[in-house]
């Protein structure tokens, strides 16, 4: 019989989730603190780990890698129970160390599903046949980069659907408050013609008015409501573009083969970016758009969202150490696009749309750049890098679409991508 273990600090949530799965047959067991996990590995050998990280003063990475450091524990399935803001914040850190993940507020159905899954992915390893061929050796590697890119294509799916909800969510709200601020703008409007009209007809306020007048700053009021009302309505129209956005980039029906704007593609994930565009520390990063005249090209949306987002994540982490530089050569990614006709292609006899994505950081090395598609590289460090991001985009471009993807690099002098796609 499978064991799993429930590692969650909160007694009443670890009680609820023990019952929950002891119903559908499994052995359960239980830990409440890091210690206890750690001690019940030496004797249980589990198979499945669900680990509960909801709260923001929990080191999650560091309590996932002290229980896969256990000999006992580094095999099992890792389910990590959170909440969606959570994740979006510890994403890159904790994707690598972690199998698969469920929301906060559970559905049961849908943790069965995941623990049933994680379940028969740790019952396959486990019956890895242990040989010394090259061969099978290689067969196995292709299976478990396979096997890793199916839970990545699920992921961005199962964040597709999670995020066609929220934004529906949010879109209910924001239309509301959208709607009725120019009705609050009219009426402050009327509230201070009105204003007016009584200091002209009666100039001479009583004594209670006068104090009131000046107890809140009415002068000063005047001015400010409608820099504030216009200030909510800006704020309403941001979340409504990201909104939008967010659905354009995470549309669940976005496998379908279809004609799409790559200008109006790359401007949603733009947005999206911002905030990493910004940065936290140093400087922000500046985006130049040069933009080609282009027609509607014919592809997978949901994919090669997929590729843009993660060829400008790439540069933005590419452009970390300048942004703390001070010379006067700033933290730049250009985005330019062109159409290429057949004459002045080396590689293509059809008209060809180029979508290039350059940054001017330190650059690949040449010994690097041959190996920068293939699965499991990644020169990134460990904890986020998965090392197959870039041969998806690879396959998205070159098998699912005949496209072409090409890096130029030149150390100290920055990395360009050129994603090629045929219009034919």
């Amino acid at each position: 019989m499978a064991l799993i273990l429930i590692f969650d600090e909160d007694v009443q949530s670890l009680g609820t989730l023990q019952e929950i799965l002891q119903k559908q047959g499994y052995e359960v067991a239980t830990a409440d603190s890091i210690q206890s996990a750690l001690t019940s590995a030496d004797s249980l050998h589990p198979d499945l780990i669900i680990y509960s990280y909801i709260s923001e003063q929990a080191d999650g990475l560091s309590t996932i890698k002290s229980l896969k450091n256990h000999p006992h524990l580094a095999s099992a399935f890792y389910l990590l129970l959170t909440q969606p803001q959570l994740l979006d914040s510890q994403f890159s850190l904790v994707e690598t160390q972690i199998d698969d993940w469920v929301f906060y507020p559970i559905d049961v159905d849908e943790l069965n599903r995941r623990v049933s899954r994680g379940l028969k992915h740790s019952k396959t390893s486990s019956e890895k046949v242990n040989s010394s061929s090259p061969q099978v050796q290689q067969i196995l590697d292709e299976l478990e980069f396979a096997q890793k890119r199916l839970i990545y294509s699920e992921k961005f799916s199962t964040l597709g659907q999670m995020i066609s909800g929220i934004t529906h969510e949010i879109n209910n709200p924001v239309s509301v408050v959208k709607g009725n601020v120019s009705h609050v703008s009219e009426y402050a409007q009327d509230l201070m013609d009105l204003l007016e009209l009584y200091g002209e007809e009666y100039p001479e306020p009583s004594p209670a008015i006068e104090e009131r007048i000046e107890e809140i700053d009415l002068e000063f009021l005047l001015e400010d409501l409608p820099q504030v009302i216009e200030s909510m309505k800006n704020g309403a129209e941001r979340i409504r573009q990201l909104v939008e956005s967010l659905r354009n980039i995470y549309r669940v029906d976005d496998s379908e083969e279809k004609a799409v704007d790559i200008h109006q593609v790359l401007d949603d994930i733009v947005l999206i970016l911002q905030a990493k565009l910004k940065g936290k520390k140093g400087r922000a990063i500046n985006l130049v758009k040069d933009y080609g005249k282009l027609p509607e090209v014919k592809c997978y949306p949901g994919q090669l969202n997929q590729v843009f987002m993660n060829l400008l994540n790439n540069a933005i982490d590419a452009l970390e150490d300048k942004r703390l530089e001070t010379s006067e050569d700033e933290p730049t990614i250009w985005i330019k696009t062109e159409v290429v006709s057949p004459e002045n292609s080396n590689t293509s006899t059809v008209e060809q749309v180029l979508i290039r994505i350059k940054d001017n950081g330190t650059g690949i090395p040449e010994d690097v750049q041959t190996h920068i598609f293939e699965p499991f590289f990644t020169t990134k460090p460990l904890e986020s890098g998965t090392g197959f991001g870039l041969n998806i985009c690879h396959q998205i471009v070159v098998e699912t679409h005949q496209g072409q993807l090409e890096c130029v690099s030149q150390p100290g002098e920055g990395t360009e991508l050129i994603v090629s796609l045929p219009l034919t």
